[in-house]
């Protein structure tokens, strides 16, 4: 499985301070993730940016041949993790 990112996704990285390697962790160990309600071929993946707690949201779909394209990346200040199934 490879990451791919599309420009913006690229652009969206560099303006947040967000790197790859925090995308890469996030895909690889989301703390949840859900389909998007308008667009079923793209999920969003979550999970936590180190220093300051903050939601990462990483928007992607997987792609024929198995990679990984991100669409975009941003912090999700409204993000809330949704109740575990006791």
């Amino acid at each position: 499985m490879v990451v791919k990112l599309t420009i913006h996704a690229r652009q969206a990285l560099s303006k947040r301070g967000i790197t790859e390697v925090l995308v890469e962790e996030i895909l690889a160990r989301p703390e949840w993730e859900v389909r998007d309600k308008r667009d079923p071929s793209l999920t969003r993946a979550f999970g936590q940016k180190s220093f300051d707690s903050q939601w990462i949201r990483v928007v992607f779909r997987i792609l024929e041949d198995g990679d990984i394209l991100v669409v975009t990346v941003h912090p999700d200040r409204d993000a809330v993790r949704p109740e575990k199934d006791s």
